[in-house]
């Protein structure tokens, strides 16, 4: 999941959702050379819950990026 959030308050960049597990996500900066948010003590206020749906949708999103036939996500989504 990289859905994406508000700006680094250190540089500037879209920060995005990355899943923590199935039930949770943490906004974090995608720039490889900034720390945010690893520089802070406390980030429970950057974990978010993510919804079934939003899980099934990002993962059907990556199998369309990896050209898996249609069909195979179709019935996959279902099962």
């Amino acid at each position: 999941m990289t859905e994406d959030s508000g700006l680094c308050p250190i540089c500037g960049t879209t920060l995005k959702r990355v899943l923590l597990d199935v039930e949770k996500a943490l906004e974090v900066c995608p720039v490889l050379t900034c720390v945010y948010p690893f520089n802070n003590e406390n980030v429970d206020h950057l974990v978010s819950t993510v919804s079934e749906d939003e899980v099934l949708k990002n993962v059907a999103d990556r199998m369309k990026r990896a050209n898996l036939d249609s069909d195979i996500i179709s019935k996959l989504a279902r099962s």
